[in-house]
């Protein structure tokens, strides 16, 4: 390995920080959210009952933990864990129809008979 002069590994330790400073700040999460979190969903959401909205939002919104949920809303984590998979399933309901127009999913087939 070719040791750098002093002057070139310090300008290679500010090139190193200065890429960090640039990233540091962006919360990978929201951009992704952010990216698709549109009007119908933000509706969607917001139809949810409270007790499920909350959940939904800090877990999958937030980023929080089944534990780190459960202690913001003061309940147990197998409430946490019973209401997020109830949010989540009322959400997927209602945008369904959505998500096919959309094209993110491909409609179920029917099985009438």
């Amino acid at each position: 390995m070719v040791e750098l002069p002093d002057n070139e590994a310090a300008v290679e330790a500010l090139a190193a920080t200065a890429v960090f400073d640039e990233v540091q700040h962006a919360d990978p999460e929201q951009i992704f959210f952010g990216s698709f979190l549109d009007e119908e969903v933000v509706r969607a959401l917001d139809g949810l009952p409270v007790p499920f909205r909350e959940i939904v939002v800090l877990s999958d919104l937030e980023g929080l933990s089944y534990t780190e949920a459960a202690e913001v809303l003061g309940l147990p984590v197998g409430t946490v864990k019973s209401r997020l998979f109830r949010g989540r399933r009322m959400l997927q309901e209602k945008l369904y129809a959505y998500a096919v127009e959309m094209g993110y999913i491909q409609p179920r087939e029917r099985n009438d008979g």
